[in-house]
């Protein structure tokens, strides 16, 4: 089960598996949480930089400054900042356009906002209606990352914001995207590998799973350990593994991985 484009292709193009055995589920929302703010204004007044990871000067200087020159203000919220924010939406509907990606970015659309996914590595689009099935299957995420954070390139994006064009993405999300319909995905997805298993269609076993477990946890190794504080308790579950499953080396290259994110 694959949650974007990119680990969709990962799966098979590293794994080895058929497509026909991998199952994408991006992600979902809770409409009934996240409800819907009232209608856009004609021109965005307030902004918000929805991320836990966007915190290099420049690039919230690059935002900030285009979106002063609007003459709309800004906040940040996200474990970035300092500013975390445990329940987005009581705050989400106060804003005309949000800075984000992945659920956050989601979030903000169900909710009725205009969105523009940007996050620490880069800027992508002003999510649209001409756009979005497009974006969508990539869980408006990394691989919609493709520009620098650029105060000209922020202010092309700002200036397509469209407050009827924001309510029609917001209904076509609040329809394809609420948790309702993700659950009856996922029960669809165990109810079929329940079935495979039972029917003698899959073969392998505990020491099969192990090893694969054991070689996943290799491979992610190296850049978990350039992003995470402590990456102790992962260390102790790639030794566990590898000593039940007698795997000692991957055999994929962490490099090649490089070309898919």
């Amino acid at each position: 089960m694959a949650g974007d484009r990119a680990c969709y292709d990962r799966v098979i193009l590293e794994g080895g598996i058929l497509p026909e055995k991998v199952d994408l589920l991006l992600n979902f929302v809770d409409i009934e949480r996240f409800k819907r703010r009232q209608a856009l204004p004609i021109k965005p007044q307030r902004a918000l930089i929805f991320s836990h990871a966007l915190k290099n000067p420049d690039n919230l200087e690059a935002i900030g400054s285009a979106l002063e020159e609007c003459g709309i203000s800004c906040d940040v919220i996200g474990r970035a900042s300092g500013n975390i924010c445990a329940q987005p939406e009581a705050v989400l509907h106060n804003y005309d356009i949000v800075f984000a990606i992945a659920r956050s970015a989601l979030e903000a659309l169900a909710v009725g906002t205009s969105v523009v996914l940007c996050d620490e590595q880069g800027l992508g689009p002003m999510v649209t209606s001409a756009n979005m099935d497009r974006l969508r299957p990539l869980n408006f995420g990394s691989r919609a990352l493709t520009r620098t954070i650029e105060k000209a390139l922020v202010m092309e994006e700002i200036a397509k914001y469209d407050s009827e064009d924001a309510q029609r993405v917001s209904d076509n999300i609040r329809s394809i995207a609420g948790i309702d319909m993700m659950v009856d995905k996922l029960l669809h997805i165990y109810e079929n590998v329940i079935h495979a298993y039972k029917d003698g269609n899959e073969t392998g076993g505990l020491t099969e799973e192990r090893q694969a477990t054991a070689l996943y946890l290799q491979q992610w190794m190296s850049r978990l350990e350039s992003q995470l504080p402590s990456v102790k308790r992962l260390k102790e579950l790639v030794k566990r593994a590898e000593t039940e499953s007698g795997v000692k080396q991957s055999k994929y290259s962490i490099a090649r991985y490089a070309t898919l994110v």
